[in-house]
């Protein structure tokens, strides 16, 4: 296996243990942190990251902001242990088991449908029927007594009023 890495947070705090009472300004921390082997261009952003993440955790002190800030190590011990590189792969490990085990669970069960506005069951309109029962012609219905209104048509509108 290889070496275990050591994560930029590790390396900013060993570097604020080697001189507890003493002040770091961004610069010298910077330069602290090359003389200990930090790629500092490469990493400016985690080690911003991880001096926020220590300032907020109480296990760095600091005093003043932005270019005038000084980082001091307050002494405090981390709170959670670092897992070893083994244990660490144990509970990945375990964390990947249950996830594929509830992945494969759900593949293997019956899916619902999904049912929104546009996919509800919805009663299909009744066609009319024709009704049932005596039909009659124009003809006939004049007979019995109707009366049938005449609508002209706009080309017989047209040629009356030429």
């Amino acid at each position: 296996m290889s070496e275990q890495k050591i994560s930029i947070a590790e390396q900013v705090r060993a570097v604020l243990a080697d001189r507890p009472d003493h002040a770091y300004t961004y610069a010298a921390l910077y330069e602290a942190l090359q003389d200990a082997g930090v790629d500092t261009a490469d990493n400016m952003n985690a080690i911003n990251k991880a001096l926020s993440y220590l300032a907020d955790g109480g296990y760095v002190e600091r005093l003043g902001y932005r270019e005038t800030a000084t980082f001091q190590s307050t002494g405090k011990a981390m709170v959670r242990p670092r897992l070893s590189r083994e244990e660490s792969d144990r509970r990945r490990r375990e964390r990947d088991r249950l996830r594929h085990q509830a992945l494969r669970a759900q593949m293997a069960a019956p899916r619902e449908r999904r049912v929104d506005a546009n996919t509800v069951a919805r009663p299909k309109p009744v066609k009319v029927a024709p009704q049932p029962g005596v039909t009659e012609t124009v003809d006939q219905f004049l007979a019995r007594g109707g009366r049938v209104e005449r609508l002209t048509t706009h080309w017989e509108q047209m040629e009356q009023a030429a």
